[in-house]
């Protein structure tokens, strides 16, 4: 004898209803974060592009317009204009377009001993042989990092004895270093001019281990990030990248 256990009709379309409730809240759960994460690449993207021509125009001694600046110069502009259409249908005078508001003066080499703030543009570091190619920003702090690679405070300046620390996120823009080798040739080119080391050692460490990032005797460059590579949440260690400048031929 089969016993029938009959489900009330109410409780199928409730049980329906919570289904399709829950398979819509992931579906647009999952855009909202493909979204978040494709709004801060983008963001991350521009600031590096952005960064990187500041960087080169002031090398060459030209003017560099902070991006906000030239935001808020559009936007002025723009309302001229439309102002300008709406009072006269005559050309719109030039003086209306004209780029009014002062640039920053060209920034020249600055001394070994400038004290730099969180987030100033300390360069950038290029590593050819795994086509890194990043804007080194002063400190280490989460927005910072998010956007650019970080000179660690504490650590040699650019240009001065000592060891220069370096550090970037794993899934970013240090995530080539997995690639990494001794002999590999690293570029830092900054305001003062352009260093060249080559790697000496690569090594993992516990994420307290600061003797990586004492001074040393010659000028040397030590790039810091998270590890294992592909390791899911917080890494356990760091992996060091060890490298020594190379004298100018």
């Amino acid at each position: 004898m089969k016993l029938r256990i009959r489900v009330p009709r109410h409780s199928l379309r409730l049980a329906k209803a919570l289904s399709q409730t829950v398979k819509y809240t992931l579906f647009v759960s999952g855009i909202l974060c493909l979204g978040w994460c494709g709004i801060s690449s983008a963001k991350t993207n521009l600031y590096q592009h952005y960064e990187g021509r500041a960087l080169t125009r002031l090398l060459r001694g030209e003017p560099v317009r902070p991006w906000w600046d030239q935001a808020q110069l559009f936007g002025d502009n723009f309302r001229k204009v439309v102002a300008a259409g709406q009072e006269s249908a005559g050309p719109v005078p030039k003086e209306l377009i004209a780029n009014r508001i002062p640039v920053r003066p060209a920034i020249h080499a600055r001394s070994s001993r400038f004290v730099a703030a969180e987030a100033d543009l300390v360069g950038r570091i290029d590593i050819p042989a795994i086509h890194i190619s990043a804007v080194v920003l002063e400190g280490v702090s989460a927005s910072t990092l998010r956007l650019a690679l970080g000179h660690i405070p504490g650590t040699a300046r650019p240009g001065d004895a000592g060891n220069v620390g370096i550090a970037g996120h794993r899934d970013t823009f240090f995530r080539g270093l997995s690639k990494i080798a001794k002999n590999d040739e690293i570029v830092l080119t900054t305001l003062n001019g352009s260093y060249r080391y080559r790697v000496e050692s690569l090594s993992v460490v516990g994420p307290v281990e600061t003797s990586v990032l004492e001074p040393s005797p010659q000028p040397s460059l030590t790039l810091v990030t998270c590890y294992p590579f592909h390791y899911i949440g917080p890494a356990l260690q760091r992996f060091i990248v060890r490298a020594y400048e190379v004298s100018q031929p």
